[in-house]
């Protein structure tokens, strides 16, 4: 991979550190768009998992096309990043991670970024493990026409500590709740959030532009990381909207 137009805006020195930081990516539905744009970005080691299908409702918002319908999404990602670099080292797990595979691929990395489904009791468990080795977790979150992104280390609480919820599938309540009466969040999300509470629908909403902003914060973060840049922690997170712009 040609990195040469990085150059203005990431140094010589910063993308050998990219290249050097080993990136497991927990899911490949908002993790497929990390994972792309990371590899574009300078991160050559990427562990993506996945147990999933490619369905045709994930077309609206995921790295795949009409052709990979019914193909593994972890398999799918990876082909798609060696079509894109054939040199990266792009390793492939294609099923769900449990306790045991997390404990095992977590050491070995030094960013997880975890996309778990919130009703999974894998999900406070990558904090757990990433905590116990010293590893950093980043969380993004689909919000509409925006994402909110938080970094979790063994310096900050975990989820269930942080929102004094019992049992994992509390969690996801507490993240929006949380959001939602942050003060910050638009108008049109906090109404749209009525409506998601009202519809009882079995499925969450979202849209392409919002998996971009969210890999695109993701990859920011690292960046920011290598460059030593502070970066807020949990249980602060960082929230952009495309229907907040800030007018200059």
């Amino acid at each position: 991979m040609d990195y040469s137009r990085n150059w203005l805006f990431i140094s010589e020195l910063e993308q050998q550190k990219l290249a050097e930081i080993k990136l497991l990516i927990v899911g490949c539905g908002i993790g497929g768009v990390v994972a792309e744009q990371a590899l574009r970005t300078g991160i050559r080691h990427i562990t993506i998992a996945d147990g999933d299908t490619v369905e045709a409702s994930n077309l609206n918002r995921q790295n795949f096309t009409a052709r990979d319908l019914g193909k593994s999404k972890a398999e799918t990602i990876g082909h798609r990043l060696t079509n894109i670099d054939s040199t990266a080292n792009v390793n492939i797990i294609p099923m769900y991670l449990r306790g045991d595979e997390l404990n095992e691929l977590i050491p070995s990395h030094d960013i997880v970024v975890n996309t778990i489904d919130f009703d999974a009791p894998e999900f406070p468990l990558v904090h757990k493990i990433c905590e116990r080795h010293g590893k950093t977790e980043i969380f993004p979150i689909n919000l509409g026409f925006g994402s909110g992104m938080t970094i979790l280390n063994k310096t900050t609480p975990g989820w269930l500590e942080h929102y004094q919820v019992e049992a994992h599938t509390e969690i996801k309540e507490a993240i929006l709740q949380h959001l939602l009466h942050s003060g910050v969040i638009k108008d049109y999300l906090v109404n749209s959030a009525r409506r998601y509470y009202q519809s009882q629908v079995e499925y969450d909403s979202q849209l392409a532009i919002s998996s971009s902003i969210s890999a695109s914060m993701v990859v920011g973060a690292i960046v920011s990381m290598v460059k030593g840049e502070q970066i807020p922690k949990f249980p602060n997170f960082q929230y952009v909207d495309v229907m907040a712009p800030i007018i200059i």
